[in-house]
């Protein structure tokens, strides 16, 4: 079965990041493009990232990345808007439904997984 996994882009809330901006950073840590299929911007907006059917460095997972996640010193910290939640919400219905009910993994640090935990049944790894 497939899985889902939920990132954040560990930028503070001051730090309004889309698609292209994503594709930008990833390319200089050396990945060939943006390395999410999802990008969930700070209004909601959902935008598409790299297309599903190419893999990802993220361990062969549907890759869901929702911008923010740090105070303004880098620590982790859940900034993430009410619109990013309610875009997540139904991002993630939809792709279970579309997946066969495939299990949503956290990928960001423990102070986001009482926000996954709330939403959805997730398991933490690293």
């Amino acid at each position: 079965m497939a899985s889902i996994s939920v990132y954040a882009s560990m930028t503070p809330s001051t730090e309004e990041l889309d698609r292209s901006d994503l594709d930008r950073r990833d390319r200089e840590f050396g990945f060939f493009g943006i390395s999410y299929h999802y990008v969930i911007r700070r209004d909601g907006e959902i935008e598409p990232g790299r297309p599903r059917n190419v893999p990802t460095p993220h361990q062969g997972t549907v890759a869901v990345v929702l911008v923010g996640g740090t105070d303004s010193e880098g620590g982790p910290r859940d900034n993430f808007t009410d619109e990013q939640k309610t875009a997540l919400v139904g991002l993630l219905d939809r792709l279970q439904r579309e997946l066969g009910g495939a299990e949503v993994i956290s990928k960001t640090p423990s102070i986001h997984q009482k926000l996954l935990d709330d939403l959805f049944n997730v398991r933490k790894t690293n």
